[in-house]
């Protein structure tokens, strides 16, 4: 998004929520610190207390369509984030399964416990890993951690630090054909 979107948007939108946003946005780029916008993974500690600082939040138990929207988020989340997570946006929708959902009122933000598996460089599926992410209402990625172990400690899936071969990008766009075929057809019925 340009600085002129971003202004366009600011002075279109009549929500004070969505208004403060723009306005956050704008000066973030203004002040040339839009690269902050890029990696949101954190530590343990970080995504927590960015969390704490939303205050209360509800915990809900969804039936298995509200479920599966709310896995659909991953893809307007991190779909042009920035965020390295964005090339693995077709194995987290193919292979996560919801185990926890919270929403924080404070800001609108959503939190979800996930567990995923992403593609290893033999474009095979890893073991699953434990994800917890956080969004807003506009569909802004927050930040995001990979919790292992007891305590509180966080590591990076291995199969993240590599870079995206022919083998797993071939996969990918199966994964996304099959996806967007499965969207289509939903929506014909």
């Amino acid at each position: 998004m340009s600085e002129e979107d971003i202004l366009y948007m600011y002075k279109l939108i009549d929500n004070p929520a969505a208004k403060e946003h723009y306005a956050a946005l704008l000066k973030k780029f203004r002040s040339g610190s839009q690269a902050d916008c890029g990696v949101k993974l954190m530590s343990y500690d970080e995504f927590f207390a960015m969390l704490e600082e939303q205050g209360e939040f509800k915990v809900y138990d969804y039936d298995d369509e509200t479920k599966a929207m709310i896995l659909g988020d991953f893809l307007p989340v991190l779909k042009g984030s920035g965020d390295p997570l964005e090339t693995h946006i077709e194995d987290i929708l193919a292979t996560a399964k919801l185990m926890e959902v919270r929403i924080y009122p404070k800001e609108e933000w959503l939190y979800v416990r996930v567990e995923v598996k992403f593609l290893a460089e033999t474009a095979k599926w890893s073991r699953p890993y434990q994800m917890l992410a956080a969004w807003d209402c506009f569909n802004e990625l927050k930040g995001y951690v990979f919790p292992v172990g007891k305590g509180r400690r966080s590591e990076l899936p291995i199969e993240l630090e590599n870079p995206e071969n022919a083998a797993q990008r071939e996969m990918r766009s199966l994964l996304r054909s099959e996806r967007i075929a499965a969207a289509g057809k939903e929506g014909r019925q």
